[in-house]
């Protein structure tokens, strides 16, 4: 259930989507992962807090490909943090100023869908500016 959104205050500047599948992130070896690169420790403690670590990780790391692919160049991972309700499907993320500024975001949208067949699926909206 991706939506699309009509906001008369704001400028749409980007719109990315990402889908992954859950269980890729309860099968990395331990070895393997190098989540410092990608989730901040509060992102981490509270996806392990959650009743399937799995889905928390594999939400956050959907958003953050999704603002990767919504804005004009890379950023770094952990600017972007997303606490995942798995009991909403709009979901806030918290940016830091600096990207916010740097792009011009205003405001940030992010949507989850899933799990369906094992997925997760995010769309990341940024507005900024104001209409002419």
């Amino acid at each position: 259930m991706l939506t699309q959104t009509s906001d008369p205050t704001g400028v749409l500047l980007g719109c990315g989507v990402d889908a992954e599948a859950i269980d890729r992130f309860e099968t990395i070896p331990a070895s393997e992962r190098a989540w410092h690169l990608v989730f901040t420790e509060a992102e981490l403690a509270h996806c392990h807090a959650l009743p399937r670590p799995a889905l928390g990780l594999c939400a956050a790391f959907c958003c953050k490909e999704s603002l990767c692919k919504a804005l004009p160049t890379p950023y770094n991972f952990t600017d972007c943090e997303l606490y995942l309700d798995p009991f909403r499907g709009a979901q806030d993320l918290v940016i830091s100023a600096s990207i916010l500024h740097d792009f011009g975001i205003e405001r940030v949208t992010a949507r989850i869908d899933g799990p369906h067949n094992g997925e997760m699926i995010a769309a990341v909206f940024t507005f900024g500016g104001r209409p002419t």
